[in-house]
């Protein structure tokens, strides 16, 4: 689930998600990349959740270094919840104690 206007493109990528300062994911997930830069982190196995409580991951680009983050709990979840506004540092984006970081 991506809101973007742009075609997407599926890769695998090394993915690195800490919450509250402790990690929740580390190893290849997919990564479909649309156009513009925004992106979406589900687990390869598009059967299994990424993490135990989020289904995908959203990152929506704002500007060069601000982007809208969305978790989505199931498959099914078309609005996700919004984990507020994040900012790039490298190929992380940060907000407190959570960085979801990709490459």
């Amino acid at each position: 689930v991506m809101a973007s206007s742009g075609s997407a493109l599926a890769q695998s990528a090394s993915c690195h998600i800490t919450e509250k300062g402790k990690v929740i994911f580390n190893g290849k997930c997919n990564k479909i990349e649309s156009d513009t830069g925004s992106f979406n982190l589900a687990n390869i196995n598009q059967n299994k959740p990424l993490t135990k409580n989020m289904h995908s991951v959203s990152v929506i680009l704002l500007e060069s270094n601000q982007a809208m983050v969305r978790a989505y709990v199931t498959a099914n979840d078309d609005n996700g919840t919004s984990l507020n506004i994040f900012k790039r540092k490298g190929n992380c984006y940060i907000r407190g104690g959570t960085k979801i970081c990709t490459k």
